[in-house]
């Protein structure tokens, strides 16, 4: 066969092949150079749930989590307080890097300008636990709602982990999330035992909260919040007892609610993710 001859026959091969193979699932459409983003729908493809501006959205994970840590960096448990010995002279501590909550003062968040530049653009959004119910008998550890949520002895709906069809096509494993870690790390943060979460633990169940209904894929850091009154916690659809506007699905909601006592302060971590923000439609 001629030189020529061997050409055609694989541009012939590879135009069959671009036709029938088929394309990777990712809901983010690309033209003219510009990310868009389009609306999705239950159940979800490798996707959870949110809530922004009082909806419900779709977040598209494109890669992994990231838990940056420095050279000065000390976390050594309980609580991060350290062993005195820096991660320069600690290899083993950063094998695997903490995926923290709270400010250690040890270097357990990332200064500013090192956030700055490795990931540009970066914005905020929240991890909202559900921190109410008593805790379970003869034991200090965390209330009720946040171990059994979306289980069948709770009412409480939490979008970690996946619950699966008709909301999400594959259901989560207790503790785990889609591109989430499974365990963290928490830093001393409440003076009250009971509101303290234990160092380390198991991802907690969780939800949601975006500033947007809408992004392209970007950087986000989580900032987490525990939320301590029932009657404002959202299910599936955003709706709570006491009814919207009081529903923790938007971020004025969410500030309302810590200057009432309702949900904690904010929590700082050095976790953060890559994703896209999708409209929900039904």
């Amino acid at each position: 066969m001629s030189r020529r001859s061997s050409i055609v026959v694989l541009t012939a091969i590879l135009a069959v092949a671009a036709t029938v193979l088929p394309a990777p699932h990712l809901e983010v459409a690309r033209a003219g150079g510009q990310n868009h983003v389009i609306p999705v729908h239950r159940p979800l493809h490798n996707m959870t749930e949110g809530y922004a501006e009082g909806t419900v959205v779709g977040i598209e994970y494109l890669q992994s989590y990231y838990c940056p840590t420095t050279p000065s960096s000390d976390l050594d448990p309980p609580f991060g307080h350290g062993n005195g010995r820096p991660e320069s002279e600690d290899p083993a501590e950063y094998q695997l890097p903490p995926c923290f909550f709270g400010d250690t003062g040890t270097g357990s968040i990332l200064p500013p300008e090192l956030q700055a530049g490795a990931f540009a653009g970066v914005r905020s959004y929240f991890g909202l636990a559900p921190w109410f119910g008593s805790a379970p008998a003869g034991s200090a550890g965390p209330p009720t709602a946040l171990g059994l949520a979306n289980g069948p002895a709770s009412d409480v709906d939490t979008q970690c982990a996946e619950p699966g069809p008709p909301i999400t096509d594959h259901r989560g494993q207790l503790g785990t999330c889609l591109m989430h870690p499974s365990t963290l790390r928490f830093a001393k943060v409440f003076d009250d035992p009971s509101r303290q979460p234990p160092d380390p633990v198991p991802l907690p169940q969780h939800s949601h909260l975006l500033p947007v209904t809408s992004a392209a894929p970007g950087w986000w850091n989580i900032r987490g919040v525990a939320v301590y009154d029932r009657s404002i916690w959202p299910n599936r659809d955003g709706n709570c007892p006491v009814g919207p506007p009081h529903c923790v699905t938007s971020i004025a909601a969410l500030r309302a609610a810590q200057q009432t006592g309702q949900a904690s302060v904010d929590v700082p971590s050095n976790v953060y993710f890559y994703f896209a923000v999708h409209p929900e439609e039904r």
